[in-house]
């Protein structure tokens, strides 16, 4: 415990911030923390830390915050010492990361990057980014595809390290779950677990439904959920009265991460039609929990998965994606061997102890 790190934060604390990052980042420090001294530099406190482990800085959310926050890290710099520093890189203003690399060489503070960003590197001020980069210590990218848009971008080379968090299978019955959510017993569900948002594209899998007969829909009594929040609720829902599928279509609003497998259990088929992932945490949910998987065949996830564990179409294809519905649901030998072969890839490939101890060992050499 002699090691003291600091993780930046900022407002990115789940459960108030839900996304694979801030999820990521609430698991990683809570199965850390018995083994390094832990502070976090913060606008909110974790909530797990009930036997005071962690040692909690609060930043505070004040524009313009591309000034502020490194203003605020570097008066947190002044009062406390540290031996090491974790960035969490996103989409913030390039004057932070620079601002940051200033502040931890000041101080000859050495810092790991951890890259969860998933589009490509930013065009613009590329000496301010590689200078973030190839000043820090380590840098980490959460699938193959950053790492190799960003080692090109910068001349770094980053480690790959997958974003896991530990799953559980649910401890429900189906039938239940879908008493609970108004769900009928018999109905074939498909699910969408995440931010609802438009680079998630949840509007192509209701277009997708949409194409589907009525002959099909009544056979198969077709049901979708969608389980997360975002901006385009109100366009789906607004689609689904257009569609006339308000009965088909369920909203569960926010569900919290320790309850995402009670929709996996509920639900027949996962579907995940993004743009682009870092590394989905849903997607290796569906995974572990064997479920049979519909996915864009996009950056991110045609890393995690392959046509080999799932059915692939391409973004944005709404008719593409009816046709792969059908498909799996009138093949039931083919969604075994899809799901057999999802879940075989999760525990051949991710191991949540391996990421743990070789965060460990980065942090704490």
């Amino acid at each position: 415990m002699n090691n003291k790190i600091l993780f930046v934060i900022g407002n990115g604390i789940y459960p108030h911030v839900v996304g694979g990052m801030e999820i990521f980042n609430y698991y990683l420090i809570r199965n850390i923390c018995d083994k390094i001294n832990i502070s976090y530099f913060a606008a909110r406190k974790y909530d797990f830390d009930v036997f005071g482990k962690l040692k909690f800085i609060r930043s505070f959310n004040i524009r313009p915050s591309k000034f502020i926050y490194p203003l605020q890290l570097l008066m947190c710099l002044l009062i406390h010492r540290f031996d090491k520093i974790v960035y969490s890189y996103s989409s913030a203003h390039w004057i932070v990361w620079w601002a940051y690399a200033k502040i931890s060489k000041l101080f000859r503070i050495p810092y790991v990057v951890i890259i969860h960003y998933g589009k490509e590197p930013p065009k613009d001020k590329v000496w301010a980014y590689k200078y973030f980069f190839s000043s820090a210590e380590k840098v980490i990218a959460v699938s193959s595809n950053i790492k190799f848009n960003f080692d090109k971008k910068y001349g770094i080379c980053c480690e790959i390290i997958p974003p896991l968090v530990p799953f559980e299978e649910s401890k429900f019955e189906k039938e239940e779950l879908r008493r609970i959510n108004h769900i009928p017993i018999n109905a074939k569900v498909i699910c969408m677990v995440g931010s609802i948002k438009k680079m998630k594209n949840p509007d192509t899998i209701l277009r997708a439904i949409n194409m589907i007969d009525n002959e099909e829909l009544e056979k198969y009594n077709l049901h979708i959920v969608y389980a997360g929040l975002g901006e385009m609720i109100d366009q789906l829902k607004q689609m689904s009265r257009d569609y006339s599928l308000v009965n088909r279509v369920h909203f569960l609003g926010f569900v919290p991460k320790e309850k995402v497998n009670q929709v996996m259990k509920l639900s027949d088929i996962y579907i995940i039609a993004s743009d682009f992932e870092g590394t989905s945490v849903s997607l290796l949910e569906a995974m572990y929990n064997g479920m049979p998987i519909l996915a864009s065949n996009a950056p991110g996830i045609n890393e995690t998965i392959t046509p080999n564990e799932c059915m692939m179409f391409p973004t944005k294809d709404a008719v593409a994606l009816k046709d792969n519905i059908i498909a799996i649901l009138n093949n039931s030998s083919l969604c075994g061997q899809l799901s057999n072969n999802a879940k075989t890839r999760y525990f051949k490939l991710y191991n949540f102890d391996y990421m743990i101890n070789r965060y460990i060992e980065i942090l704490t050499r």
